[in-house]
């Protein structure tokens, strides 16, 4: 794993490290501001550390949400995966959620535009359609999450431009490319399906990279046989890129 830093760090947090009970059964005690979790490789410890996740993201303030999801959107514009990438599939925040909405604008409307698409839910999948502007991005979604039209056109893979970045949600990530989503998997079967495509088609793989803030990144997630890991993360802190062999 190559990591790069950059800045100071998370606004006004240090990074504290603390060992949790390897048990999901155990009452999870709040996570303080800055806290990392360090937690054991234990498949049922999930369902836990999503909980507690979940609890940190809810603690942060808006001043503090602001100003890292802006570092993480610095850290990222800064990278050549995005200066380079001609088409982005990225998730639309959910409340709480580091914020994606000046990623899709930079993307529309910034130097080196970019063909955005966002995603819908259909049935178990993810559907990404494509956007021309934030406002073609409604809301009534899933949990308040914002969706492209139902006649928005769709990404459609062995069709599209190359190079192409998608940015991936997620509670909690680690530092081998792990991720840690909300349960449904509808992720997981996403990159695994768009690899399998690559593979198939012998084109370019896209470049999955997870965005979240600092202390979502844990030491350990327990992984399973259908999780797919990332080839990046950048968070508000430092760069992340991962080995992993790419179509």
């Amino acid at each position: 794993m190559k990591v790069r830093g950059r800045g100071s760090g998370r606004p006004g947090a240090a990074a504290v490290s603390r060992r949790t009970a390897g048990c999901s059964g155990a009452a999870a005690a709040p996570l303080a501001a800055g806290d990392k979790v360090t937690w054991s490789a234990i498949p049922d410890d999930k369902g836990a550390l999503r909980r507690r996740m979940k609890h940190r993201l809810g603690v942060m303030d808006a001043h503090e949400r602001e100003a890292a999801s802006a570092a993480a959107l610095a850290n990222l514009e800064g990278q050549s995966m995005w200066r380079e990438s001609r088409v982005l599939l990225i998730f639309m925040s959910m409340p709480r959620e580091i914020d994606t909405e000046g990623a899709v604008q930079g993307a529309l409307e910034g130097q080196g535009r970019k063909a955005v698409f966002i995603p819908r839910t259909a049935g178990e999948d993810l559907d990404f359609r494509g956007i021309l502007s934030l406002e073609d991005a409604e809301g009534g979604g899933p949990f308040g999450i914002r969706e492209p039209p139902p006649g928005a056109p769709p990404w459609v893979f062995e069709a599209s431009p190359e190079p192409i970045l998608v940015i991936v949600p997620g509670l909690a990530f680690d530092e081998e490319g792990r991720r840690l989503g909300r349960g449904g998997g509808y992720y997981d079967r996403f990159i695994a399906s768009v690899r399998r495509r690559s593979a198939a088609s012998r084109r370019n793989a896209p470049l999955f990279a997870g965005l979240a803030f600092e202390h979502q990144v844990v030491e350990n997630i327990p992984a399973e046989a259908h999780d797919a890991p990332l080839d990046a993360l950048i968070t508000d802190v430092r760069i992340r890129t991962f080995s992993r062999p790419r179509g």
